[in-house]
């Protein structure tokens, strides 16, 4: 039985590597910066709205708006395909 292990398809030089692991890198930092920026978004949000809102259902309130959100952004384009003649929406691709 052969001890050698198969060489990879696809060779991983150096050459590759280097960009590989900037664009990683890049991205890693990206997530790491937009979860910060949401989590103190959130605070703040929250600590408004506890301030300016004086009653104990504040985080039900909130979390009605958060959960309608997404069916509210949908809501517009979809209005808006709703209006195209599908024909001319080809042509204009």
């Amino acid at each position: 039985m052969p001890s050698e292990v198969a060489p990879p398809c696809f060779p991983a030089t150096r050459a590759f590597q280097l960009p590989l692991m900037g664009v990683i890198l890049e991205t890693l930092a990206e997530a790491i910066l937009s979860l910060a920026l949401g989590i103190g978004a959130n605070t703040a949000i929250f600590s408004l709205i506890d301030s300016v809102i004086p009653s104990r259902d504040n985080r039900a309130v909130w979390r009605d708006v958060v959960q309608h959100r997404p069916s509210m952004a949908g809501f517009l384009p979809a209005r808006r395909a709703s209006r195209l003649e599908p024909m001319n929406a080809l042509r204009e691709e």
